[in-house]
């Protein structure tokens, strides 16, 4: 091998070396598995890679950006909440939970992001208005128990159309029990599936895209939880 270019691919392999030198791995853990980041801090400060990974596919599914919040969810742990084996459901739980996606939204909104993630912010704070507007309805129809509240439309969404069958179920209803099952789970369940087919699935390709421009390489490993 002519030794000029010997020179160059030693050359090539120092400069390879260096850049690999200067690689470093966050790691993000959620409760099926873990995500893993090889990224260059001289390109992107830590700090700021955690607040774009909280964006991501996996983790904003289970920090509460990339879901939507129960109304029934009440942490024992948590002091904002009482009560939480009470029936039927406490207000005061319901307006924690309904502060709480306030929150979410408004951290969505405010929050500074690349060009490249905008669409995924967007897509995540539209996720959390028709959260929070699911949310206030059903703590509308438990305050007053009157049907219009779950008839109310979200933008184009009409669950007093879509949803009518259920919602005939829950004015014949007689049965607390069965009646709180209407509301927190087969009309949430029903205005969401119109609003998924509306709002579409979580925009992955734009995710992909915003990792590879930032030079950041990204491995998900599901673990099966132990017993």
């Amino acid at each position: 091998m002519p030794t000029t270019a010997l020179m160059y691919l030693l050359q090539a392999a120092i400069l390879l070396s260096a850049l690999d030198s200067h690689m470093r791995t966050a790691r993000y853990r959620y409760p099926w598995g873990w995500v893993s980041v090889s990224f260059n801090p001289q390109k992107v400060e830590r700090p700021e890679l955690d607040r774009w990974m909280q964006l991501s596919p996996q983790l904003s599914a289970y920090n509460d950006l990339g879901s939507l919040m129960d109304i029934r969810r009440c942490l024992p742990k948590d002091k904002q909440y009482v009560d939480c084996e009470a029936l039927p459901l406490k207000l005061n739980n319901v307006d924690v939970n309904i502060r709480k996606i306030e929150s979410l939204k408004t951290s969505l909104d405010t929050q500074r992001v690349p060009d490249g993630l905008k669409g995924v912010q967007t897509y995540l704070s539209k996720l959390q208005a028709f959260s929070l507007w699911r949310a206030q309805q059903q703590r509308e129809y438990l305050r007053t128990h009157n049907i219009s509240a779950l008839s109310v439309k979200f933008e184009d969404l009409n669950p007093g159309q879509s949803c009518s069958g259920i919602l005939q179920e829950i004015s014949d209803s007689s049965q607390q029990e069965h009646l709180a099952r209407l509301v927190t789970v087969d009309w949430a369940n029903c205005v969401w599936n119109l609003e998924s087919k509306r709002i579409g699935p979580y925009p992955r390709q734009e995710w992909e895209a915003f990792l590879k421009a930032h030079e950041l390489t990204e491995i998900v490993k599901e673990e099966v939880p132990e017993d």
